[in-house]
């Protein structure tokens, strides 16, 4: 996973970050980035606003099937998922799940016509949609929400007969504390090397560069930390991702 990312990323980064671990089964999902948020701005409706919708629906579609088309001609099993809807309960100046009710429509359609299995997230999540399973910015899943969605997969394949969607996930131990923490940082300076990336700055030095204005230039002290947390670790992002392989296979493989 990567912050912010779509399923046009996730095209660019099949090779590198999926299909060079040869791996069985991939379970997939996209939508939340892909829909363009900013379009579903209440009161900002109008013939262009609903072209963008409409323009930002058929890319997502396209990406979709791209990516679908390439893991199913390496012989992987693929899970579809739906994305999670939004919270418009506690944001209730966005209309995103207009734009995510679309999405999850397109995924149940496709998995029902390529025979995959399904992960229908929007449904099983759609009623729980509130800060209790939410983190405040409508996008976000919380602790107990990230664990209903582990519930909602488990549910939806057929190894439970019901969600609980009470009981929060246990605290981490020390090895998936060390995976969470470095996983996540390693994605956040991903995240801002594509964002350089597609701004046009190729070269190392040049990113590290810009990175360091934009630290400079935010208001944000989150992002602040992010573009520092760039330039602290791009020289050894191979590195940041051998660890987080690493760690989770013990992680995985643990007595």
């Amino acid at each position: 996973m990567l912050s912010g990312d779509t399923a046009a990323g996730g095209i660019r980064r099949l090779d590198s970050d999926l299909l060079t671990y040869n791996p069985d089964v991939v379970i997939m999902m996209f939508g939340m980035n892909d829909i363009g948020r900013n379009y579903y701005i209440k009161g900002s409706y109008n013939e262009q606003v609903e072209a963008n919708r409409a323009s930002q629906l058929e890319k997502y579609k396209n990406n979709m099937n791209i990516i679908l088309d390439r893991l199913l001609d390496e012989g992987i099993e693929v899970i579809l998922c739906t994305p999670t809807p939004f919270d418009d309960v506690s944001v209730t100046n966005n209309e995103s799940n207009i734009g995510l009710a679309a999405c999850a429509e397109f995924v149940r359609q496709t998995a029902k016509e390529r025979g995959l299995a399904l992960v229908d997230h929007y449904a099983n999540m759609y009623n729980l949609r509130s800060t209790k399973y939410w983190g405040g910015d409508g996008v976000h899943p919380n602790v107990l929400g990230q664990h209903v969605m582990a519930q909602s997969i488990m549910y939806s394949l057929g190894y439970i007969d019901e969600m609980d969607i009470t009981t929060p996930i246990s605290v981490f131990d020390e090895i998936n504390e060390a995976r969470h923490n470095l996983s996540y940082d390693y994605r956040m300076v991903l995240m801002v090397d594509y964002n350089l990336i597609n701004s046009g700055y190729t070269t190392l030095s040049a990113k590290k560069q810009q990175a360091a204005v934009l630290r400079d230039n935010q208001t944000s002290a989150t992002w602040k930390g992010y573009y520092q947390l760039y330039i602290d670790n791009i020289d050894n992002v191979a590195v940041m991702k051998e660890e987080v392989i690493q760690l989770t296979e013990q992680m995985c493989y643990k007595d």
